[in-house]
């Protein structure tokens, strides 16, 4: 399970230092590719191909994530450093430059452009705000926010 938020940097050549408590679980091959809501995501390979195979299984009326998730996918060894080379593509789809957030979320971390997190953090809370089931569910479960 991966959590935790990181300021990191990202080298001249593209390269990201994965925060060490991250890396065991990550494994040395990785899938990286876009997140949804403007982030970079990345997976374990056996996560990734496992939400692959759910994808497909549901073919029909998942086509159109299909093809968000497996556009630019890229499947990537981690350097003995530790470090992974962000394609420029997704780069350029997040919006990194030299600083970036990384935080983990559950099952994959993501990488962030760090005013565009604080932005979404921002959102997110506030939306969390206005849903009073959720903040009756989660209550339920124990948890305080």
């Amino acid at each position: 399970m991966f959590r935790g938020e990181y300021e990191h940097t990202i080298d001249d050549k593209g390269r990201l230092m994965i925060p060490i408590k991250f890396r065991d679980e990550l494994g040395k091959v990785i899938v990286i590719g876009r997140g949804t809501l403007g982030q970079i995501n990345i997976y374990p390979k056996a996560a990734f191909e496992a939400m692959e195979q759910r994808v497909n299984e549901q073919a029909g009326s998942a086509t159109y994530f299909a093809t968000l998730l497996m556009a630019a996918a890229n499947e990537i060894e981690v350097d003995r450093q530790g470090r992974v080379i962000i394609p420029p593509v997704l780069r350029r789809h997040a919006k990194l430059d030299a600083e970036v957030i990384v935080i983990g979320n559950r099952d994959h971390i993501e990488i962030w452009n760090p005013d565009e997190w604080l932005q979404t953090y921002g959102r997110l809370v506030d939306e969390h705000r206005q849903q009073h089931d959720d903040l009756a569910r989660l209550r339920e479960l124990g948890v305080r926010m």
